[in-house]
């Protein structure tokens, strides 16, 4: 069997959060009963998230049978794409996840 495989890439974005934190600081107060000085230490507390959308470049493999013309099987992979030239490497390794995947039936 003689398997066709296309690539397309597609630039997508992706949502990435990451934690906000507030500053810590110490303050310092005065007892007038005791005449001192004490200082207090606020630490860093969660806040929240700060969410933002990156571009990305984003993969797609897919395989088909070329004799037949027909989809047997059909198997994808999606990966993330960081070089301007998709090389060998990458493909080979998408396809063998491809193949991972695919679960043989012995009649």
């Amino acid at each position: 069997m003689l398997l066709n495989f296309d690539v397309l890439v597609e630039k997508t974005t992706m949502q990435q959060s990451s934690p906000v934190y507030s500053r810590s600081f110490t303050r310092t107060f005065y007892n007038p009963y005791s005449r001192r000085f004490f200082s207090v230490y606020y630490p860093s507390q969660l806040v929240g998230y700060d969410d933002r959308r990156v571009p990305v470049k984003e993969g797609t493999i897919t395989m088909t049978d070329t004799d037949t013309d027909k989809t047997v099987w059909q198997g994808w992979t999606t990966n993330e794409v960081n070089s301007k030239n998709f090389s060998d490497k990458e493909a080979e390794s998408s396809v063998k996840a491809i193949f991972r995947k695919f679960d043989v039936a012995i009649l």
